[in-house]
């Protein structure tokens, strides 16, 4: 440890943590501005929620993003939409996602349902209520953040994120997801 001129031990603040700070705040800034642009192009609403999806995947740089829709009439959470890492997709995990529902309180989706509050859980692989967990294992996706989304107040759906490294809890990534899809939240209801 370094020391200070009259012989006492001076701590330092790690460059690395403050640099890796700098980049997850660029980062987040640059996933804000992405999905506004979007939502500002004012395009029709699934091409905006694809969009979105997509631009979540390729600034944040988690590898899977999809948006689950709550289907009233069938008392059911669908994924409607879904965007993956061209470089290294995951093929049997979308087809997995897209093929399920869930009920209310059933599964993580179904958790968020009932509770209407945001879920993440840093590796799927230590969690028994996540439901699709053999297809995540076999595309390798380990971390998931879900974050609901309101219209009008009402739970109409969340937003999932996969990333295929363990991830503990970031509380800023959560808000800043949070934000988001509240913006889209607000988009769906002005069209």
């Amino acid at each position: 440890m370094p020391m200070t001129a009259n012989g006492r031990r001076r701590r330092t603040q790690s460059k690395t943590g403050s640099v890796t700070e700098r980049r997850k705040a660029s980062t987040l800034v640059a996933a804000r501005s992405a999905v506004s642009r979007i939502i500002a192009d004012n395009q029709p609403v699934e091409q905006t929620i694809g969009l979105v999806l997509a631009a979540l995947v390729e600034s944040l740089g988690w590898d899977y993003a999809a948006f689950w829709q709550i289907d009233p009439s069938a008392q059911a959470l669908r994924c409607t939409q879904s965007a993956q890492s061209p470089a290294d997709p995951c093929p049997r995990f979308d087809a997995d996602t897209h093929a399920r529902s869930f009920e209310i309180d059933v599964g993580l989706p179904g958790e968020l349902w009932r509770s209407g509050k945001p879920v993440w859980v840093p590796d799927v692989r230590e969690e028994p209520r996540f439901l699709r967990a053999a297809s995540a294992l076999e595309d390798r996706l380990r971390a998931v953040c879900m974050v609901p989304v309101f219209i009008d107040a009402q739970l109409a759906g969340h937003l999932e994120l996969f990333s295929r490294e363990r991830s503990d809890l970031d509380s800023n990534l959560l808000e800043a997801l949070a934000e988001m899809a509240g913006k889209l939240g607000q988009f769906v209801v002005r069209r």
